[in-house]
């Protein structure tokens, strides 16, 4: 009888704390602070004799908040606040653990040989994970670009969010 009394609480502790367990874009719910960068390959578009060029984006910081707008869908908004951009929402869905981000164009600054040359609207998507305070994002842009008269095309993109949660 000994034996039961003393795991019959460690049983209940275990049930409290796996009942408390964030599900869904719950777990991704809150307010952080971020900063954003990356680069792209763009590749000229029926254009020969022009080489491919790798660019940067212009760096972005600000805050984030991530509110889930529909429990059963696991469906959330995300805004950013960017320190002198103005701001995005993007609505995102959690699937596996994983909150993806619905594919949306903005517009974003393109930096050719270390200036910062003109706006690009291109599509960003992606998707973010969780781990203990901050949430990773692996974030992707499509899209054209012209630059001096030539159109490209977004072939590859590196773009990385680390949002640190606010305490």
């Amino acid at each position: 009888m000994r034996k039961l009394t003393s795991i019959v609480p460690l049983i209940l502790l275990m049930l409290s704390v796996a009942s408390c367990t964030k599900e869904g874009t719950e777990k991704f719910e809150g307010e952080y602070t971020f900063k954003m960068g990356g680069t792209l390959t763009l590749a000229p578009v029926d254009t020969t004799g022009i080489d491919t060029m790798r660019v940067s984006l212009a760096s972005e910081m600000g805050q984030m908040k991530i509110t889930t707008i529909d429990k059963e869908a696991r469906l959330a908004i995300v805004t950013m606040d960017i320190l002198g951009n103005g701001a995005v929402v993007l609505d995102a869905t959690e699937n596996d653990g994983r909150l993806e981000l619905t594919p949306k164009e903005r517009r974003t600054s393109i930096v050719i040989s270390g200036m910062t040359h003109s706006d690009a609207d291109l599509t960003l998507s992606g998707y973010g994970e969780r781990y203990e305070d901050m949430i990773v994002f692996n974030m992707k842009y499509s899209g054209e670009y012209v630059y001096r008269g030539v159109n490209y095309e977004v072939t590859s993109s590196q773009v990385d969010c680390i949002a640190t949660m606010n305490e």
